[in-house]
């Protein structure tokens, strides 16, 4: 039998903690597998494979075809492996791991913006998050490419270091969107198999005498989280149910789902920010316009007004200080959420404080 469940899924987590195995026991069969590797281990699999009598549909070993290369023949490569496999005879396709081509999106763009968009802002910062986001978009289209080649798309991708020091998944704006489900892998205590944190959980269609409605298939942990598992909560989904006692979320997994500020937030606020940005030099260059006075003698090198609201604080405290919400909070002891309430009085009176501090 199939596996039912169709679309992205993007395993990450901690190292050795099954991500490439999980990968591999979809319920599809080696010879409708294919398998694009980009981790060492990635070609020990494949020979113990190859013992059991069996072979790889589709396998192209990435750390061997790529040895010397720069990014954009990397990404180049990438890009003739994926034409080569061919759409519905392989029922799960793996890329393990997706992060050294994802890092080729921007890089690319960047050397060829014309191909990607006719027209740029003149301004630097706006134009390098205008080719940011070009970038994205071409991502996004070759993971909706992926799925034409294969009904199960699996895309693991290993954690890093935020800039305060927290582990995230090392995964960009289209990957985190375009998949069906994102689950954070961890060692369990009391068995080899992982516990999954489900950072985007798994819906399903279900038809009512109402008409259809989305339903949760899973909580936010599943132990173990195997394939066995996840397909009979697919069959019995668990929709706003309260998980049972080894389903609930210890605090250090809760801190993992909810954090202060998880990479998929930062994606986001980075984005917002530049949007204002953007927005604030468009309206200073119609008020130059209009007056015939050059834009740096009506600014004299600084904002024109003191922040009012919370993304221009971020804003100006990006550009006059070079700092980030995370700089903010060490510094002024004022995270994200409490920024995001404040009155405009408030981020006045934060403001000076923060110039203040940059002063001395």
């Amino acid at each position: 039998m199939k596996n039912p469940i169709t679309g992205i899924i993007n395993p990450t987590g901690e190292p050795d903690s099954g991500k490439t195995w999980f990968a591999f026991s979809s319920g599809a069969s080696p010879e409708r597998t294919a398998f694009i590797d980009d981790d060492v281990k990635g070609s020990a699999i494949v020979e113990e494979i190859k013992a059991s009598g069996h072979s790889i549909g589709f396998y192209r070993n990435l750390v061997k075809e790529s040895r010397g290369m720069r990014e954009l023949d990397f990404h180049n490569l990438c890009l003739n492996i994926i034409e080569e496999i061919q759409p519905g005879k392989y029922d799960v396709l793996i890329w393990d791991t997706w992060t050294r081509f994802e890092n080729s999106f921007h890089p690319v763009v960047a050397s060829n913006p014309s191909r990607f968009k006719q027209f740029y802002s003149s301004m630097g910062s706006i134009k390098g998050a205008e080719q940011w986001n070009a970038s994205f978009d071409y991502e996004a289209s070759i993971l909706s490419q992926l799925t034409e080649k294969a009904p199960l798309v699996i895309l693991t991708s290993h954690l890093k270091k935020d800039m305060s020091k927290r582990d995230v998944a090392e995964s960009k704006k289209p990957l985190v969107q375009k998949s069906r489900m994102r689950v954070w892998l961890r060692h369990s205590p009391d068995t080899p198999e992982p516990t999954g944190l489900v950072l985007k959980r798994l819906s399903k269609a279900i038809v009512t005498e109402n008409g259809m409605k989305p339903i949760n298939v899973t909580h936010r942990k599943i132990h173990p989280f195997t394939w066995e598992n996840l397909l009979k909560y697919w069959e019995n989904p668990v929709g706003n149910v309260s998980p049972e006692s080894d389903g609930q979320l210890t605090e250090f997994e809760l801190s993992i789902l909810d954090g202060i500020l998880t990479k998929d937030q930062k994606d986001v606020l980075r984005l917002a920010v530049i949007e204002a940005e953007r927005e604030r030099q468009e309206n200073e260059a119609i008020v130059s316009a209009v007056s015939k006075k050059p834009l740096e003698e009506q600014l004299n090198g600084e904002f024109p007004v003191v922040p009012k609201t919370w993304i221009e604080f971020l804003s100006q405290a990006m550009n006059s200080f070079g700092m980030t919400a995370i700089n903010i909070n060490e510094t002024l002891d004022v995270g994200l959420d409490k920024l995001q309430k404040m009155n405009t009085g408030e981020l006045e009176e934060l403001w000076q404080t923060l110039s203040s501090k940059n002063q001395k």
